[in-house]
């Protein structure tokens, strides 16, 4: 809020201002004002903003720096990458029977855990 003793400060240069330059004056107090009222309303827990809330401090969207998961190439770029050659893309990788066994063992074995637990 807006003191007496900072209207009473800035009284004497107000004289020497233009109309422009107090037109813009009052329109940067009522956009404040605006600010103030919104802020209000956010503390007093009312949510009446209509901007999206703030993201958490240290949380980032999307890909972490560093990420091997690459976006899909444009049009342009995929034009340039067709003229390069291919990469042999690795073969994917497949979980043989035993390790499959070892792990549903190794579940089943959590699940009685929790069920003689109860």
């Amino acid at each position: 809020m807006i003191s007496p003793e900072m209207i009473l400060r800035h009284a004497k240069s107000v004289t020497n201002l233009t109309s422009e330059q107090l037109r813009e004056a009052a329109a940067v107090k009522d956009q404040i004002e605006a600010l103030e009222a919104k802020l209000a309303g956010l503390l007093s827990g009312s949510g009446e903003s209509s901007a999206p809330a703030a993201p958490v401090p240290g949380k980032r969207r999307g890909r972490k720096p560093g990420s091997k998961n690459k976006p899909k190439a444009s049009a342009e770029s995929a034009a340039s990458e067709s003229a390069a050659p291919t990469a042999k893309k690795k073969a994917k990788r497949q979980m043989s029977p035993e390790g499959r066994a070892r792990i549903i063992a190794a579940q089943k074995a959590r699940w009685a855990k929790i069920k003689k637990g109860k």
